[in-house]
């Protein structure tokens, strides 16, 4: 069952404009103006377009859902210690969503969660 999820609290732990390259060759965080530049160029990428893994790239998916939101499809949410993160609450799936709702201030992301129902309930908005 997904979840609302405080996007200000996941962001602590999992800020994907620095994340959201794990195994590329270059660490630079992505801005909001990178973005803003993206979204007025019209250079947006859909979900499911396979592109490679340059930078440009993962800014064109999140403005895709910048402009596109909506929060029919949930992230997926890690609420586990992950080895492979080193680190104990980890975004498994859905990163440049939750890049787009942080661009938009979005109170909540929908996510599916699994792992310690304590650090869920931390995390979680309403019932």
């Amino acid at each position: 069952m997904p979840y609302k999820i405080s996007v200000r609290k996941l962001v602590r732990k999992c800020n994907p404009y620095k994340e959201i390259i794990l195994d590329a060759a270059f660490y630079t965080p992505i801005t909001k103006k990178e973005i803003r530049r993206e979204i007025k160029l019209g250079n947006l990428i859909p979900p499911g377009t396979r592109t490679d893994r340059k930078l440009i790239n993962h800014i064109r998916c999140i403005a895709w859902f910048v402009v596109n939101w909506s929060r029919q499809y949930p992230i997926e949410v890690d609420f586990e210690y992950s080895a492979f993160y080193d680190k104990d609450v980890s975004v498994d799936n859905g990163n440049h969503r939750l890049a787009a709702a942080m661009f938009r201030d979005e109170p909540w992301i929908l996510a599916g969660a699994i792992g310690k129902t304590s650090e869920i309930k931390k995390y979680k908005i309403g019932k």
